[in-house]
């Protein structure tokens, strides 16, 4: 992780949300996030994402490489004097995981309470998407969609989202005839008990304060 990049991203950050008198001890969080403590805690995810979830590289014998890569405060943390570990706070952070020849992107939000992080995983790959947006679209979009495949799977259920990515950044985009700004759309790839398919989402704020709207197709089709 770049010293500069992270210090920009992070005053930023820190400058727009609420802040706690201990919480704007930003030297505090950097050195968190580099530490070997947190490190484990991502490589531990990648791994469990790699070898039991996606059943990626099960065999890859390399040694694994962590890169985080960025994040997003969702609640400034709040350390101790004394405690390199924050006692509360929560962001999402971006990652990398490079093994045997390739490189993948994972997600989590990170929870600290009491001392102590825990790594709640979210869908892989570069999805612009917070967690409940993530929500709505798996619940409301995808498992709908993956209930219309083949019924020779018979009565397995399970379905996984493997990838993501932004196919249309974030613009102007002519959405039912009027201009709407930071209009973008995302492609995920899923996987329902050995099928792939994908489907792709477009994004535009909502008339609420800080919401997002979304269709389950491209942008194009909603000109």
């Amino acid at each position: 992780m770049r010293v500069s990049i992270f210090a920009t991203a992070l005053a930023a950050l820190l400058s727009t949300g609420p802040v706690f008198a201990a919480a704007a001890d930003d030297a505090a969080l950097e050195n968190y996030l580099r530490s070997k403590h947190y490190m484990d805690r991502l490589f531990k995810l990648g791994l469990y994402w790699d070898r039991t979830v996606l059943k990626r590289q099960t065999q890859c014998e390399q040694q694994y490489e962590v890169e985080p890569t960025t994040f997003m405060l969702m609640d400034p943390p709040l350390f101790e004097p004394g405690n390199p570990v924050p006692m509360r706070g929560i962001w999402q952070q971006r990652f990398r995981l490079s093994r045997c020849g390739e490189t993948v992107t994972y997600n989590a939000i990170a929870v600290a309470k009491q001392g102590n992080v825990e790594l709640q995983p979210q869908v892989p790959g570069e999805s612009r998407a917070g967690p409940s947006l993530i929500k709505d679209l798996y619940e409301q979009a995808v498992a709908v969609e993956s209930s219309h495949l083949a019924a020779s799977q018979g009565e397995c259920k399970k379905v996984l989202v493997t990838d993501t990515w932004v196919s249309l950044p974030p613009a102007e985009r002519l959405i039912a005839g009027k201009k709407v700004q930071n209009v973008w759309e995302e492609v995920w790839t899923m996987d329902r008990c050995g099928a792939d398919f994908r489907m792709s989402f477009c994004f535009k704020p909502s008339a609420q304060q800080g919401g997002v709207d979304w269709a389950p197709r491209n942008c194009d089709s909603l000109l």
